[in-house]
């Protein structure tokens, strides 16, 4: 004699929600591992367009005694070096921002950008690490987005230098740069005091100015200051 199964009608609706469940999941799962494979392909694409379009000479200016000479130097850039860029640009690097016990670092930086800057960034705290070792030290900051970064600076450049409270006036937003641009920038700032000072700002014995240089590295930094 044969084995005879039998399900009850409200197992049998139930079992069929089930499935009908799992299937959705899996076909969400995939509509969505399909998009990340689309995503992929682009970014490689744009990568591999930025790369060939990057000019590969860099042009400095080098000094020897009154003597100035150009040389070219090749750059070769790598997708890692860019993506690293493109990762800088969403950073913001803060000096001179207090150090708490009381409060953590994004509540801090929260609560200054709201208070004085009329702004408001969404921060986690594992997006505002502390770097270098300096006192306080620098306050690393990652938004959302290049835009988001650019509005903070923007912000912070236009508010804090105007503040009536002196200490703000020594708390510094800067974007986050690579030492190649961190030491462009410090010549740059310099030229600028120089010349408000009055100064000729003459670059003198084996010193090096930069004028047009691809900046890429692969480690965190930022500059410090401003102007």
């Amino acid at each position: 004699m044969s084995n005879i199964n039998w399900v009850c009608p409200p197992c049998i609706s139930s079992i069929r929600e089930k499935c009908k469940l799992v299937d959705d999941q899996i076909q969400s799962l995939s509509t969505a591992l399909h998009k990340l494979e689309a995503d992929h392909h682009s970014l490689v694409q744009k990568v591999d367009g930025v790369v060939t379009a990057t000019p590969s000479a860099a042009t400095i200016v080098q000094s020897n005694g009154s003597t100035f000479h150009a040389v070219n130097t090749a750059d070769t850039v790598t997708p890692d070096q860019l993506m690293d860029q493109m990762r800088r640009k969403r950073n913001i690097i803060i000096s001179g921002l207090p150090e708490s016990q009381q409060m953590s670092d994004d509540e801090s930086l929260q609560s200054l950008c709201e208070n004085n800057l009329s702004y408001r960034p969404w921060f986690e705290e594992s997006q505002c690490q502390r770097i270098g070792k300096s006192s306080p030290r620098l306050l690393r900051a990652t938004l959302a987005s290049e835009h988001a970064a650019v509005e903070l600076l923007v912000a912070a450049k236009t508010r804090l230098s105007r503040s009536d409270d002196s200490s703000l006036r020594n708390i510094y937003f800067n974007p986050d740069l690579n030492p190649t641009e961190a030491k462009k920038a410090y010549l740059l700032r310099k030229e600028r005091r120089e010349r408000r000072q009055g100064t000729t700002g003459n670059v003198t014995g084996n010193s090096m100015l930069i004028l047009s240089a691809q900046p890429f590295a692969t480690t965190s930094g930022g500059s410090t200051g401003s102007d």
